[in-house]
């Protein structure tokens, strides 16, 4: 039984896996929080790890180390679980809301995809610039997925 409210969007395994990913490599680099920065590693290694693809196509050892770049590692081990950024948070309401509109119970590896290429601004979009992902072709990528009903 889903723990999620009735109407409210769940997400997948994968999902979930990617989710859990990205909570990995926050406390791997010793961050108090979950950001965008994470979640795209979680989404790529996600992919990798069940030999699927992704609208990025970037590999979470490419996406890891301009991170590193980016966002250095935090001084001490984190204690605790990181909580979500402001911006993660967005990620995934825009996650959710994509998965209603388009009927689907279940919020995807893909789902997030839409939501990580459709924010403004953030350290997720600063790393993907970096390595010169084309963020218009990206969302493109990413709709022609969940256009085919491809969630996970």
């Amino acid at each position: 039984m889903s723990e999620n409210p009735p109407g409210e969007t769940e997400l997948s395994p994968a999902a979930l896996r990617a989710v859990e990913l990205a909570g990995g490599e926050a406390m791997a680099l010793r961050h108090p929080f979950l950001g965008t920065e994470h979640l795209v590693i979680g989404v790529a290694a996600q992919a990798e790890e069940a030999g699927g693809r992704t609208a990025l196509e970037q590999a979470p050892h490419l996406l890891r180390r301009e991170l590193v770049r980016v966002i250095a590692p935090g001084g001490t081990p984190c204690a605790q679980l990181p909580t979500l950024t402001r911006r993660a948070r967005t990620v995934l309401r825009l996650a959710r809301d994509e998965a209603r509109r388009r009927g689907q119970p279940r919020l995807g590896v893909h789902h997030l995809v839409w939501g990580l290429v459709s924010v403004e601004e953030g350290s997720a979009l600063r790393v993907l610039r970096a390595l010169d992902v084309d963020l218009p072709h990206a969302r493109e990528r990413a709709r022609a997925f969940l256009d085919r009903g491809m969630v996970d």
